[in-house]
């Protein structure tokens, strides 16, 4: 907050579940609530053969948070993502359960001094049942676990693309050939 004024502003995260091969398929299926030991909104389809115990889940830290998951109270009849409804609100109902068009959608206010700043961070994962899962949103919870991850994932990629390298009078050549080009063809074509 550059500003000399106290500001409330929200950070809304927003997830549609697929919880299978395609949305069409799948769509009745997933339920997605609110897990009554973690606090955690909680997503799953029983209905897929391959995986009837795994659950997804999605989270934000934070004290003011609210949430839905229904996709139709968030996008809103007839709406769209590009302007949702839920963001027209000051909270989201917490509606959840069988029989909506899932998603999972939280919403955090964050209260900025001024000249201070916040991070938020929102955690999407999986786990093979409860029990895997709820272990793994305590342990995921904070910041700390975020960085460790994001410098992991930048190591990772560092080390993939540094392993050849192409040296041309073109510097903007050089940065396309020897990072993005190298990343797009992993990432989209050969592990996509």
């Amino acid at each position: 907050n550059l500003s000399k004024h106290q500001r409330k502003l929200s950070a809304t995260g927003y997830v549609e579940w697929v919880l299978g091969d395609t949305v069409q398929k799948n769509k009745l299926f997933v339920v997605a609530d609110k897990d009554p030991i973690t606090n955690v909104l909680f997503a799953r389809n029983r209905y897929n053969t391959a995986f009837a115990d795994r659950i997804a889940f999605f989270d934000v830290d934070g004290n003011e948070k609210s949430f839905t998951c229904d996709r139709v109270e968030f996008v809103g009849r007839n709406g769209s993502l590009a302007n949702p409804d839920a963001l027209l609100r000051k909270q989201l109902s917490g509606r959840t359960g069988a029989g909506l068009d899932p998603c999972t959608a939280l919403q955090v206010i964050v209260n900025l001094p001024p000249e201070e700043e916040r991070e938020v961070i929102f955690r999407i994962g999986a786990g093979k049942n409860e029990e895997e899962t709820r272990e793994l949103v305590q342990r995921i919870k904070g910041s700390f676990f975020a960085h460790e991850a994001q410098s992991k994932v930048h190591g990772q990629w560092n080390h993939i693309l540094d392993a050849v390298t192409v040296q041309t009078p073109d510097a903007a050549m050089n940065v396309i050939t020897n990072g993005w080009l190298v990343y797009q063809a992993l990432a989209c074509r050969v592990w996509g």
